[in-house]
C-alpha cells in the first residue's frame, strides 16, 4: 500500500475552498467487508460519469464521458485518474468555479464490487474483470487498457459481460435518465409566516420577492412553466421560456418566483399587474430535479450550489437567488426594508425539499400584507371609473367566509376599469359573507377573484386598518385564503397548534404512553416526512387505524372518507366499495388531525386500482423467534426476488416482522399477482418446513416464520413507508438498505427519531423504487391450492 497514494489528489485540490473531503491516510481493510464502488455524475467542463472502485483503502477512479452501458459490445472510454479518498464515495454538491473539477456532483449508482482474480494482477496487465452489485448496475464488467498513443493519462474501455443483467443492443441506456416526471407530481415548499428573524447557524437568507409564484420543467431544450396552482403560463411568459431553453442542461424542475421589476430594478407587485414579457424576470432559488436526478431529498444547500453553477452569471429574464448566511439575516431584513421589498425568507440550509408549508422555511415582512377574497365593490363617486372600493373578505377557521372590510386606496384608473368589468360579471344577489354589512351602493360578487393589500394593521374586531390595494393575485384560488396575519399575543399558541396550514385540535391528546407522544407531535412528524412518505401514498387508497381518543380509547380501522373531513382527503369508488386516499402534504397532515395512526394503502394506485405496481410480502414471525431469523428470511426472500430477475427492496413495519416490497408494472390482475406469491411462500414452506409456513393460523406458525402473501390480494393493505404505528413506542414503518438489515433494531425508529436520522441521511436506501420497469415472469408451475 502507497502512504503518499492521495498525494496527487491533495495537491490539485484547495480544501479551503472546494467542500470535497481531504480524506485519511489510506488504511487496510479490516475483516471480510465488502467492497464498495460508487459512481458520480459529474458536470464540469463536460458531463461525465466518475468510476471508483475500493481498493488498498482509496478509491481508483475513471472518468467514463458517456457513463456505463449495461449493453455488451458497447466501448465506454474510461480515462484513469487520480485516486480519491474512501470518503469521496459520499460527496455531493458542487466545485467552486475556478478550482480543479469546478461543477456540481451527484451520487449516480453505489454498491459493492467483487474483482475475478486478483485485482492487483488485473490492474498491472491491463485487465481488471469484476462482479457490481448496485442500484442501477449489476453483473459482470471489465475494464481494459489500450495502448498509450502518448496521452498524458492511461485511457481503458469499460465493457458489460455477457450475462443475466445484460441489455439487447436498442435498449433504454443506464444512462439516459434525463426525462422529467410530470411537472404535476412537484409541489412547491412554503414558508411559514414570523414576526421575527430566526437565530442560530443552519439558517440562509433571501429577499422575499413580491411576484409570482412559478415552477418551471426543461427536457432537451423544451419549457414548460406553470403556476403554484398549476396553470399554465408558458406562452405568457415567452422570454423567459427561450431563456431557459438555452441552459446547459439536458432537463431539470426549478423552483422560483416570476417578477417586474420597478424603476429602481426591484420586484413591484403593481408592475406585475400590466407587465409586458419584456419587463418580467424569472428569480430562481431551488433545484428539484437536474438531468434525471430527483434532488428534493439533498440538503437545501447543496441543491443552490447545483442551481448556481447551472445559472451562472446569467441576467434577465432569468436570475439566481443569492442569499446571505446566518450572521447577517438581520442586516438584510434592516435592508430590505429599508429599500421598500417586502421582506426576507430564512430557510434552513441542511433540509430536503418539502412540499408544504413548514418552519423550515419562514417568511418575515416588512409591512403588514394579506391576501383576501374580493366578495363586491361599491359604486364609484365622481368623476371615478370603474368602481368606488373593494369589500373583501377571508376564511375562518371553520372555513367560513367572512367580512374583512373594503379598500378603495391604490388603484390606477386603468386597473378600476378592468376589475369593474371582470367583477361585473361575478355578480350574485346575495353576499357570499358572514355578517355582511347592508350597504345601499354594493354589487356583491361571486368569491373567485383575490386581492393582495397592504395594510397597517388588524382592529380588534377583525377588520383592516388603512388599507391600500397591492393588486390580483392570479396565482392562488380564492378557497385557499385564510387569515395570514395575527394578533402578536395570540400568534405562538395559534402556531402551536397550526401545522402545515391545518389547526390541530386537542394537540395535547396523547396517542402513546409509553413514549409520551401526542397528536400534535404526530402531526409535526408527518409534516417533516411528508416529502419522503407522498411518493408511496399519492393516489393510493388507504385504509386507517384511527385513535382519535388516544390510546385510552380503542382505536379503528376506516376505508371510507366521512362527512367533516376537509377537501384534501379524497373519496372515490372502486367497483361498489368507497375509497379515500390523499395526494399532498396537507391530505396527510388532515388525516393525522383526524386522529389517523396508521395508514395501510393499496397495492395499486388510482386511477388503475385493479393492476397492482407493488407487491408485499410480510414476514410474520412467531413471537417467540428472535429479530436475526427474520432478517435471515428477508434475505432468503431478496434471493428469490433476485433469482428471477426482481430488484425487491426492505423496510421494518414498527413490530417484529419486514417487508420485502417489489415494484412492478401495473399491467397484471391482482389474482395473478396472488397466485405468484403464493407459489413463493408455499415453495419456502416446502424446502423448509421446520422454519417457514405459508398458513395464517398461529397454530401452524408455531416456532415458524409466516410467508404473508395475502395483502396482494384486491382490497388487502399493507402499512406504508414511513407510517406510524399505534404501538407502544410510536414506533415507525421505515425504509432501510439491504446493507443495514443486519445491525438494526427496529424499535430504534420512532416518531421522535425519523426525522433526525432523514436529516442526517445521505441516500434514500429505496431511491429509484418507481424506476424499475419490472415485470413478473411466466406464473409459477406451483399454483396457489387455496387461499
Amino acid at each position: 500500500m502507497k502512504k503518499d497514494a492521495l498525494r496527487r489528489y491533495r495537491t490539485m485540490r484547495d480544501f479551503d475552498a472546494t467542500p470535497e473531503p481531504r480524506g485519511p491516510e489510506p488504511s487496510a481493510r479490516r475483516g471480510a467487508k465488502a467492497l464498495s464502488y460508487v459512481v458520480q455524475r459529474h458536470d464540469a467542463t463536460r458531463l461525465h460519469y466518475d468510476f471508483r472502485l475500493e481498493l488498498d483503502g482509496v478509491l481508483k477512479s475513471w472518468a467514463v464521458p458517456k457513463g456505463p452501458s449495461l449493453v455488451p459490445g458497447d466501448k465506454r472510454l474510461a480515462v484513469e485518474v487520480e485516486d480519491h479518498p474512501l470518503d469521496y464515495g459520499h460527496f455531493e454538491g458542487a466545485i467552486p468555479e475556478g478550482h480543479y473539477g469546478a461543477g456540481h456532483v451527484l451520487l449516480w449508482d453505489e454498491g459493492t464490487w467483487e474483482p475475478e482474480g486478483d485485482p492487483h494482477t488485473g490492474l498491472t496487465k491491463g485487465r481488471l474483470s469484476f462482479r457490481l452489485e448496485g442500484k442501477r448496475l449489476h453483473g459482470g464488467f471489465s475494464l481494459v487498457r489500450m495502448r498509450n498513443r502518448g496521452e498524458k493519462q492511461n485511457q481503458w474501455l469499460l465493457l458489460k459481460t455477457r450475462d443475466a443483467h445484460a441489455k439487447a443492443p436498442g435498449s433504454k441506456e443506464v444512462t439516459a435518465a434525463a426525462r422529467v416526471p410530470k411537472l404535476e407530481s412537484f409541489h412547491v415548499q412554503l414558508a411559514t409566516l414570523d414576526e421575527e428573524i430566526p437565530k442560530g447557524e443552519g439558517w440562509i437568507f433571501e429577499p422575499k420577492l413580491d411576484g409570482y409564484r412559478a415552477l418551471a420543467s426543461v427536457e432537451n431544450g423544451k419549457v414548460h412553466i406553470v403556476s403554484r396552482t398549476g396553470q399554465d403560463w408558458t406562452a405568457r411568459f415567452a422570454p423567459i421560456r427561450k431563456a431557459l431553453a438555452e441552459l446547459p442542461i439536458q432537463s431539470a424542475v426549478l423552483d422560483g418566483e416570476i417578477c417586474a421589476l420597478d424603476e429602481r430594478g426591484l420586484p413591484s407587485f403593481q408592475k406585475m399587474q400590466n407587465a409586458k414579457d419584456a419587463e418580467v424576470v424569472y428569480y430562481i432559488f431551488d433545484l428539484l430535479f437536474v438531468d434525471g436526478f430527483d434532488v428534493r431529498d439533498r440538503p437545501l444547500e447543496t441543491r443552490k450550489a447545483m442551481l448556481a453553477s447551472i445559472l451562472g452569471n446569467r441576467k434577465a429574464p432569468i436570475g439566481y437567488v443569492s442569499h446571505s448566511p446566518a450572521e447577517q439575516g438581520a442586516e438584510l431584513f434592516e435592508l430590505a426594508c429599508q429599500q421598500g421589498v417586502e421582506g426576507v425568507v430564512a430557510k434552513r440550509k441542511d433540509q430536503p425539499h418539502r412540499p408544504a408549508r413548514t418552519r423550515d422555511w419562514i417568511k418575515v415582512k416588512c409591512q403588514q400584507r394579506q391576501e383576501l377574497v374580493i366578495v363586491g365593490f361599491t359604486a364609484p363617486g365622481g368623476s371615478r371609473p370603474g368602481l368606488g372600493a373593494l369589500l373583501l373578505g377571508v376564511h375562518g377557521e371553520g372555513g367560513e367566509l367572512r367580512y374583512v372590510g373594503k379598500v378603495g386606496t391604490g388603484f390606477t384608473a386603468r386597473v378600476l376599469r378592468d376589475l369593474h368589468r371582470r367583477l361585473s360579471k361575478l355578480a350574485i344577489d346575495k353576499p357570499a359573507v358572514a355578517r355582511a354589512p347592508r350597504m345601499r351602493n354594493a354589487t356583491w360578487v361571486k368569491p373567485e377573484l383575490v386581492a393582495e393589500v397592504r395594510f397597517t394593521e388588524w382592529t380588534k374586531d377583525g377588520a383592516l386598518r388603512h388599507p391600500a390595494f397591492v393588486g390580483l393575485r392570479e396565482d392562488k384560488p380564492s378557497r385557499d385564503v385564510v387569515r395570514e396575519q395575527r394578533d402578536p399575543r395570540e400568534r405562538r399558541a395559534e402556531d402551536d397548534a397550526t401545522v402545515a396550514g391545518i389547526r390541530i385540535t386537542h394537540p395535547d391528546r396523547v396517542l402513546d404512553r409509553a413514549s409520551g407522544t401526542t397528536k400534535i407531535a404526530l402531526a409535526r412528524y408527518i409534516e417533516s416526512v411528508s416529502s419522503c412518505m407522498l411518493p408511496y401514498v399519492e393516489h393510493r387508497p388507504l385504509a386507517l387505524v384511527r385513535c382519535p381518543e388516544g390510546d385510552r380509547a380503542e382505536c379503528f380501522f376506516q376505508k371510507q372518507r366521512t362527512p367533516g373531513m376537509p377537501k384534501s382527503i379524497h373519496g372515490s369508488k372502486i367497483g361498489k366499495n368507497a375509497v379515500l386516499y390523499v395526494q399532498d402534504a396537507e391530505g396527510l397532515v388532515s388525516l393525522a388531525q383526524f386522529g389517523a395512526v396508521e395508514l395501510h394503502g393499496w397495492g395499486s394506485r388510482l386511477p388503475n386500482p385493479l393492476h397492482p405496481d407493488w407487491i408485499v410480502m410480510d414476514i410474520d414471525p412467531d413471537v417467540s423467534l428472535p429479530f436475526t431469523r427474520v432478517v435471515e428470511a428477508a434475505f432468503a426472500l431478496r434471493d428469490a426476488w433476485k433469482s428471477i430477475g426482481l430488484t425487491s427492496f426492505v423496510k421494518t413495519t414498527g413490530g417484529k416482522g419486514l417487508h420485502v416490497v417489489v415494484p412492478i408494472v401495473p399491467e397484471l390482475g391482482w389474482d395473478d399477482v396472488k397466485d405468484f406469491t403464493h407459489a413463493i411462500a408455499l415453495r419456502f414452506e416446502k424446502e423448509d418446513p421446520h422454519r417457514y409456513t405459508a398458513v395464517m393460523s398461529k397454530r401452524s406458525r408455531h416456532g415458524k416464520i409466516f410467508i404473508d402473501y395475502l395483502r396482494n390480494g384486491h382490497g388487502a393493505t399493507a402499512i406504508v413507508p414511513y407510517s406510524s404505528r399505534a404501538r407502544p413506542g410510536a414506533t415507525v414503518a421505515m425504509p432501510v438498505a439491504w446493507r443495514d438489515l443486519a445491525h438494526l433494531d427496529p424499535q430504534d425508529f420512532t416518531v421522535e427519531t425519523v426525522p433526525k436520522l432523514l436529516a442526517r441521511r445521505r441516500k434514500d436506501p429505496w431511491a429509484g423504487f418507481f424506476e424499475l420497469e419490472q415485470r413478473l415472469p411466466s406464473a409459477p408451475a406451483e399454483r396457489r391450492k387455496s387461499a
